[in-house]
């Protein structure tokens, strides 16, 4: 019987230990989409601040005269 309960009180700090470290890879996972997302977000940010400039920068010329 008590080889059974240290074989219970084993498995379930193993268990525990296992959720803890897979606990910590998906944190780490979840970091590592959550900085490419931003990155992304700034990148999106500054192509549409270049568009931004350029339409201004086309607008403010005088139009071609045929």
């Amino acid at each position: 019987m008590t080889d059974l309960k240290s074989w219970k009180q084993t498995h379930i700090k193993e268990d525990a230990d296992y959720k803890a470290t897979v606990a910590k890879q998906l944190d780490a996972v979840n970091a590592t989409i959550q900085a490419k997302a931003d990155k992304d977000e700034k990148w999106r940010a500054e192509i549409q601040e270049t568009l931004t400039q350029i339409r201004i920068a086309v607008g403010a010329r005088p139009a071609a005269r045929p």
